[in-house]
């Protein structure tokens, strides 16, 4: 089965082929670009070089229904995506993927989008403890769950993941019924190959 985001890439550069010169980028951020299995949306943004054309964004918009369950088509001039009035600027660079160029937005400027999630497990009883460290680090030759989503112990409570299995964490932490925060964090790229921040002792 294609995915979802290769799809979206190849009627983006279609589009921008048919058009040439009147659409800098196409930007998919939100849940999908989060790792959800099941996005309520899809969030889409179109950069155009000057003033919006509407009417591109509207044939835009009915190309990516075509492929794409809730498609949410948002355009601003690229000059605006930086600016402290566009509501979607934190999520956009933090997110943000060229469906056009397939890059991050985020390593455009050297940086690697990561989930920092602050969790505790002392609403567990030893039983169920004992199972999720097991669920969560594996046992034996069993790999576990932080393995399988490529993250990176922090502390005792600390936990990192790639911006792809943000909501993969998500679900596992829900599954087990424990209280976390997540904070999106950027990470300088020299510093998140994998295992780097995993040794660093707080």
């Amino acid at each position: 089965m294609r995915s979802p985001i290769t799809a979206l890439a190849r009627i983006s550069k279609e589009f921008a082929r048919k058009h040439p010169g009147k659409v800098e980028d196409v930007i998919l951020f939100g849940s999908l670009r989060r790792g959800s299995r099941q996005p309520a949306d899809i969030d889409l943004l179109i950069l155009f070089p000057g003033k919006v054309d509407k009417d591109l964004e509207y044939e835009f918009r009915r190309k990516a229904e075509k492929i794409a369950r809730n498609p949410s088509v948002l355009s601003i001039p690229s000059k605006e995506v930086l600016q402290n009035g566009f509501e979607a600027r934190e999520g956009v660079l933090f997110e943000g993927y060229s469906l056009l160029s397939s890059k991050a937005l985020a390593s455009s400027y050297g940086f690697v989008p990561m989930g920092l999630f602050f969790t505790s497990s002392s609403s567990l009883s030893k039983k169920d403890l004992t199972r999720f460290y097991y669920a969560l680090n594996g046992r034996g030759s069993s790999r576990g769950e932080l393995h399988r989503l490529l993250g990176n112990k922090i502390a005792d409570n600390a936990l990192l993941f790639p911006l792809h299995t943000i909501e993969l964490a998500k679900d596992f932490f829900s599954y087990w019924n424990l209280p976390f925060q997540f904070v999106p964090v950027l990470i300088p790229e020299r510093l998140a190959k994998p295992g780097i921040l995993g040794k660093i002792k707080l």
